[in-house]
């Protein structure tokens, strides 16, 4: 008797035995009286069979428990004996395949009455006890709750080839090998199918808590389910794109997201001032967010009064002025010029300028500053330069002598300005102009560095540029580009319609619904809902997603691979 047979026939007795114990002697001495004829051994009082009774639902899941546990230690055996063997091992491969072989059909064996009484309960528990065999592979996986799809799969179809080279093979033969690697590669498959959809489902029930995309949200911006979860399910979801009929649906969400990324661009631009925009995107809306910030602007000059006597204001004068004389003599009368009407010139007797003189002041500047710094003539974009410091040493001299209230509202004004410029050459970019002024975030983030004035664009060059992290952040989640146009799309969307159309069967299929339904994340509303429902939980749900995706699916290549070898047998 194997050691297997030992140990399993020890387990179905209960560790005790009704009959007596016969001697060697004893039984040398039968089998003479025989003839020396072997007779069948009668069942063991112990087992059903003998005892005359069905066993009972209880006693058949632990019976199940203890075959799919037995069988996936004398898996893993019958393994390494015949690996072994492979390797030219001539006592203990062979010794170790052979008593795993004789352990499995005495398991079997023991198994079969309680099998036969109780199929689905024996069944049930025969899959727990092999569950339970691979467990501790499961629990040394690495945690999927930070993985990608791809990650995921491959972690379960590693787990399932596990799962699969300790189960047991029932009639080994002489293709041993080849049966083992065709349960290796079946529960590998498998695995890597299923254990990212479990991950999945954790994911859905702790929600989506990528801080990146969280922002986002807070934003307004919206994304399609797959920018919100990421990784490969983005990918898969790029790649469906193309698709007939879902494909024009994704690609109208995508769209969705950029002009929402364009309404929380403009908010992005007002909120120095504390305000949000509502109306209509592309030119018109840039139009509007600028006359926002210029009304701003001039509501706290008008509140203001400039000072020409300023001890600070008269010293950057004269710096400029003395700056100036390096110009060619056309360009030095022209700033002189600009100087003396712009400014000297409209001051009252105290040298004061009041706040309604003071806007018409700062406009004109501005306006000849930002001609002559677009001229093609590099003196008279000196020039500009040179009337952009007139305009700037009086926007310093203000905050020094006015009230602290209009001070804090022209910096207010100022800073959604700096926005609003970056902001206007995403909109006067040649892509944002052939699209009607709705701008990507790649558009944005070159219109970010093109204004930053730092020494070598080092401000962007480290992340730290104005509005760099809002354009960053959306250009990682809602892509470079624009979602292409769909012509094929559409194409293919008509030839789909009109298969559908020439099957009238296939409109009244139920399976035609099934796979229409994830179409619905992709309308208006549905984009709306599918977003709320991935990203917003309560706090309880996290930790149970998490266990889900941690502890449960690692599980899942072990749990179908027992399905599969019990469905076998």
């Amino acid at each position: 008797m194997s050691i297997a047979d030992q140990f399993s026939a020890d387990a179905t007795a209960g560790g005790t035995s009704a009959q007596q114990p016969v001697s060697l002697s004893q039984q040398f001495a039968a089998d003479a009286a025989a003839g020396a004829k072997a007779t069948p051994r009668p069942p063991s009082p112990q087992t059903p069979a003998a005892q005359g009774s069905q066993p009972g639902m209880l006693a058949s899941l632990g019976a199940g428990l203890g075959h799919g546990l037995g069988e996936t230690a004398l898996g893993a055996q019958q393994l390494l004996g015949r690996g072994l063997t492979t390797l030219g091992s001539t006592s203990v491969g062979p010794w170790l395949s052979q008593d795993a072989q004789q352990g499995i059909a005495n398991l079997n064996s023991q198994y079969a009455p309680y099998s036969a009484a109780h199929p689905i309960v024996a069944g049930a528990g025969n899959i727990g006890g092999q569950v339970a065999g691979t467990a501790p592979l499961a629990m040394a996986a690495p945690e999927m709750a930070g993985m990608g799809l791809l990650g995921r799969a491959g972690v379960g179809a590693g787990l399932g080839a596990a799962s699969g080279a300790v189960s047991p093979v029932e009639n080994p033969g002489d293709n041993f090998w080849q049966q083992k690697a065709g349960q290796i590669g079946l529960n590998a498959a498998v695995g890597g199918i299923a254990t990212p959809v479990a991950a999945g489902l954790g994911s859905a029930v702790s929600g989506v808590t990528d801080p990146l995309r969280q922002k986002l949200a807070g934003m307004g911006i919206n994304m399609t389910p797959g920018q919100i979860a990421g990784g490969g399910w983005q990918t898969l979801e790029n790649k469906a794109s193309s698709l007939p009929l879902i494909g024009d649906m994704i690609k109208g969400a995508q769209q969705r997201g950029v002009q929402s990324f364009n309404r929380a661009t403009y908010d992005q631009v007002l909120e120095p001032l504390g305000q949000t925009y509502s109306g209509p995107l592309g030119q018109e809306g840039v139009s509007a967010v600028k006359k926002t910030v210029s009304d701003a602007y001039n509501n706290a000059l008008g509140n203001m009064t400039f000072r020409a006597t300023d001890p600070q204001f008269q010293a950057d004068i004269t710096n400029l002025t003395g700056l100036a004389q390096g110009l060619p003599a056309a360009q030095q009368r022209t700033f002189m010029n600009t100087l003396q009407t712009q400014v000297f010139g409209k001051l009252g007797p105290q040298g004061l300028m009041d706040g309604s003189t003071l806007q018409g002041a700062q406009s004109e500047l501005g306006r000849l500053a930002r001609g002559y710094s677009g001229d093609a003539s590099f003196d008279n974009r000196q020039l500009g330069s040179a009337i952009g410091e007139i305009k700037s040493a009086i926007d310093a001299s203000l905050p020094r002598y006015n009230a602290p209230d209009a001070v804090t509202q022209k910096a207010a004004a100022d800073a959604a300005y700096a926005n609003y410029v970056r902001l206007r050459g995403a909109a006067a970019s040649k892509g944002a102009m052939d699209n009607g002024g709705i701008f990507t975030p790649a558009q944005l983030q070159g219109a970010v560095r093109a204004n930053d004035k730092s020494v070598g664009k080092g401000a962007s060059a480290t992340g730290n540029a104005l509005m760099q992290d809002f354009s960053q952040d959306a250009m990682n989640v809602l892509g470079k580009g624009y979602p292409d146009s769909g012509t094929a799309g559409r194409l293919g969307t008509a030839g789909a319609i009109g298969a559908l159309f020439s099957h009238p069967g296939m409109l009244l299929s139920p399976w035609t619904y099934a796979a229409a339904a994830p179409a619905l994340a992709y309308t208006p509303m549905g984009q709306r809902l599918a977003q709320g429902l991935l990203m917003s939980r309560p706090a309880f749900a996290q930790p149970i997603g998490n266990a889900i995706t941690n502890r449960l699916a690692p599980l899942t290549p072990g749990l179908l691979g027992a399905s599969l070898q019990s469905g076998s047998q």
